[in-house]
Formats: structure tokens, C-alpha cells, sequence
């Protein structure tokens, strides 16, 4: 199964940094990662990654939940 990664970078980044959340929708992890980069000042870029890993949350009305 796909799932999606947000990633960020920060001032000095040179790669993607994710944190490990993984979404089962592309628009659940772009929700995500707009929430994060409106609380997280220090980000400069988002996107939003295909990944292999199965999803392990969702973010639905501004919450992240973790999957049973």
C-alpha cells in the first residue's frame, strides 16, 4: 500500500526532513504539512512524498491521529 510523507526544510537543510508520520491520503499529509510549517516558523519549503511504508496516521480537522 502507498501512503504519503510530509517534509520540510529548515534554514541549513540541504535534504528533506520528515518525521516518521505516514498518511494513507495525499491530501491528509498536505493538510498536515500546512499545519505544521503555520506552527513551525523556521520552515522554508514543504512536499508532500510517495512512501512504500503503510499509513500510520491521519489528520482530519486540524488533529493527527495515530492507526490502531
Amino acid at each position: 500500500m502507498t501512503s504519503f510523507i510530509a517534509q520540510v526544510k529548515t534554514p541549513g537543510d540541504t535534504d528533506w526532513v520528515g518525521n516518521g508520520l505516514r498518511f494513507g491520503t495525499k491530501g491528509q499529509a498536505e493538510s498536515y504539512i500546512k499545519d505544521l510549517a503555520w506552527r513551525w516558523t523556521a520552515v522554508q519549503e514543504t512536499r508532500v512524498a510517495p512512501s512504500d511504508d503503510e499509513p500510520t496516521h491521519i489528520f482530519i480537522n486540524g488533529e493527527t491521529r495515530r492507526l490502531p
